[in-house]
């Protein structure tokens, strides 16, 4: 019975952590596309194309647009589950 119950959270656990993986960025492109006005969009989209803007800026600011779930770029092909995920790490990393 102990076995079972154990087996029966770990499987709870896994479900969950799946889950979160699968769905997570997306509530988390969400949160951040409401917190973001329109007018400080348009201010990173300038900044981005900025000729004086160095690279490393370039590349913060991708990131900033990458989880708001936004591209910058045309023609940015889709990314996957675990790119979504890691440019959201490196946005918290950053801050």
């Amino acid at each position: 019975m102990v076995r079972v119950r154990l087996n029966i959270k770990l499987i709870i656990f896994l479900f969950v952590v799946l889950l979160f993986y699968n769905f997570g960025y997306k509530i988390i492109h969400y949160y951040y596309c409401k917190k973001t006005n329109s007018e400080e969009l348009d201010n990173m989209r300038y900044n981005y194309f900025n000729q004086n803007t160095t690279q490393a800026e370039k590349n913060r600011i991708y990131v900033w647009f990458k989880v708001r779930g936004k591209g910058i770029d045309e023609g940015h092909n889709p990314d996957s589950k675990a790119q979504e995920w890691c440019y959201i790490i490196n946005y918290w990393s950053q801050n």
